[in-house]
């Protein structure tokens, strides 16, 4: 490969990097709590490749998402998912108590397959709470903990996606306080997205 073709190939993986699957638009809610589509604006509810295979991917509250896509930039990804709404200092009744330095963190996540088998059967399990994290200011807080008494649905977090479905979830969990990113890995591949109010 001769010096300006390499060049020309890594400026289209840094074009392809900054863009990531989809985009979309979302503003505070309130100061503690962001919403997708409180500007107005519909975001765009799929992914659609090409994406890459690893490195951080920085989302948007509302901003769509896709996991093991094609290739081809207008071929939709195998799973789609989309953080709706990412809530610092969620009400929650449970019983555990927490630090001073932990709070409970509520993020709404939405899911489902764009055919109704998945290409990648691995898709299915990406999602899952153990996959996720949550970066404050003493470090990450890794396989956080959920208060299903406090949130509402199952899928994608405490059981697989199912191909074909549409699954949506209210989780809270034991975060650090204040937190500062919410974050899902799989594989090589990291989403990240601000959490509101640790600025």
């Amino acid at each position: 490969m001769t010096s300006r073709r390499f060049t020309c190939a890594l400026a289209a993986i840094a074009v392809v990097a900054a863009a990531g699957c989809g985009s979309g638009d979302a503003a505070d809610a309130d100061k503690d709590t962001q919403s997708a589509g409180a500007s107005g604006t519909p975001a765009p509810s799929q992914a659609f490749g090409p994406t890459y295979a690893e490195g951080v991917i920085e989302k948007k509250i509302g901003e769509p998402a896709g996991l093991n896509c094609s290739d081809d930039a207008d071929e939709p990804c195998d799973l789609n998912f989309n953080v709706t709404a990412i809530q610092s200092g969620a009400p929650c009744d449970a019983a555990e108590r927490l630090r001073p330095d932990e709070q409970f963190l509520r993020f709404d996540v939405d899911a489902f397959s764009s055919n109704a088998t998945f290409e990648f059967p691995d898709s299915a399990d990406a999602l899952l709470l153990k996959n996720w994290s949550v970066d404050g200011n003493g470090g990450t807080l890794h396989d956080p903990v959920a208060y299903p008494e406090c949130g509402n649905g199952t899928a994608p977090i405490s059981e697989p996606v199912a191909a074909g479905t549409r699954v949506r979830a209210r989780v809270v969990i034991r975060a650090p306080k204040p937190a500062e990113v919410l974050r899902v890995s799989w594989l090589e591949l990291k989403w990240e997205w601000p959490v509101p109010g640790s600025d």
